[in-house]
């Protein structure tokens, strides 16, 4: 987890005379922000999703006042301020307190992404949930991603030699999610299933439910938070009415790190005499920074449902686990066609629905819920 030191910012003063920056020991690990809450230099702190709320509002208040101060006299030629404003926060220097560095960052985009970063401390928790739909749990190694909790095991030789692969409806038992209505589940379900035969089509043939296949691929849901919706309309509402603000340069706008939403699933591929060849139990919660917040419960779970679809689908496609490769892996061009709402590759992916394309592009920003902008499955596939 990234740390960074926590500034006074109700002592703070930006003096003009550049004050010099704190260094590296000035920022003991024991008084750093982390997911548990904040602590000051001074001892005075506030702790859970009270703290992280209070720090959200600090950056945002920061940004949108002093920040937009700085930039436009930056872009008026005053260098020295604009050259403060791109290094230091009231008067102190961001630096990373890392093992043996004191790296500062010239960035102002850099800056503001780390500060926020370090501040509201990552994403909602999820732990990994074992259900009872798989055949098998055995075997199954850790292999976590970044933000990402996973157990999963393959049998890569078996896997790579498929051809063809059939799947089952996701599973979401009501009782897991009782606040959510039927459509709901059902969305959230399906868009792991979209994601999932999207993912696969990049190696393998999709068939239709009554064909015979390689692989038979299923999945179910075993836990789930709902999002806030309140919480979420004033993420929203935060992020919109930052792009009336001008301050020279984009800045990511966090949601309100409370009642993010997140999600647990499993999933396996079996062969047809009925023996496993991979699975995996998944869990992920929703991110401040990298979740998209819209106004309804299911937000954060349809989101993460549509990413283990995409992961499960690579472990498949791969014969390995996603979260080991560093390289960057670009999207197919069937994969970037299905994902703005084209035609799959194949037609036993229609079942599943299309992706909403611009429409949903353009109802993720406004934070529109999912309901009003994915049709979902087609109903006569159901």
């Amino acid at each position: 987890m990234i740390s960074i030191p926590v500034f006074d910012v109700a002592t703070s003063n930006p003096d003009p005379s550049f004050r010099q920056p704190r260094t590296k020991r000035h920022c003991p690990a024991a008084k750093s922000i982390s997911a548990q809450g904040c602590v000051s230099p001074r001892g005075r702190g506030v702790s859970g999703d009270w703290g992280k709320t209070v720090m959200t509002v600090a950056m945002l208040a920061s940004f949108a006042a002093g920040g937009a101060a700085r930039f436009h006299a930056g872009k008026q030629g005053r260098s020295t301020t604009a050259r403060r404003a791109l290094g230091m926060r009231h008067g102190h220097m961001i630096e990373a307190c890392g093992e043996g560095s004191t790296r500062s960052f010239g960035s102002a985009g850099f800056v503001g992404l780390l500060a926020m970063v370090g501040s509201l401390a990552g994403c909602a928790s999820a732990p990994l949930v074992q259900g009872a739909g798989l055949s098998s749990y055995d075997a199954m190694t850790p292999s976590d991603g970044l933000m990402t909790k996973s157990r999963a095991r393959v049998r890569k030789d078996q896997v790579l030699t498929a051809k063809t692969v059939k799947i089952v409806p996701t599973l979401f038992p009501a009782a897991l999610a009782p606040n959510l209505s039927n459509q709901q589940r059902q969305l959230v379900a399906n868009a792991a299933d979209r994601a999932l035969c999207v993912r696969l089509s990049d190696r393998f043939k999709l068939v239709m439910a009554d064909e015979p296949a390689d692989l038979l691929v299923g999945a179910s849901v075993t836990q789930a938070t709902e999002t806030n919706e309140i919480a979420a309309g004033v993420s929203v509402a935060t992020s919109i009415g930052m792009n009336f603000v001008d301050i020279g340069v984009p800045v990511p706008t966090p949601r309100i790190p409370i009642g993010l939403g997140s999600l647990s699933m499993e999933a396996e591929a079996i062969d047809p005499t009925g023996r496993q060849q991979a699975a995996m139990l998944w869990a992920r919660g929703a991110n401040v920074l990298f979740s998209s917040a819209r106004v309804s419960k299911t937000s954060d779970a349809y989101d993460l449902a549509d990413t283990f679809g995409d992961d499960f689908g690579s472990l498949l496609v791969k014969g390995e686990s996603p979260f080991g490769s560093f390289g960057i892996d670009l999207p197919s061009f069937q994969k970037i066609g299905s994902t703005m709402g084209l035609a799959p590759k194949f037609v036993a992916c229609e079942r599943h629905g299309r992706y909403p394309g611009v429409f949903g592009l353009v109802g993720d920003q406004l934070g529109l819920p999912p309901e009003w902008t994915d049709k979902g499955a087609r109903q006569a596939a159901r």
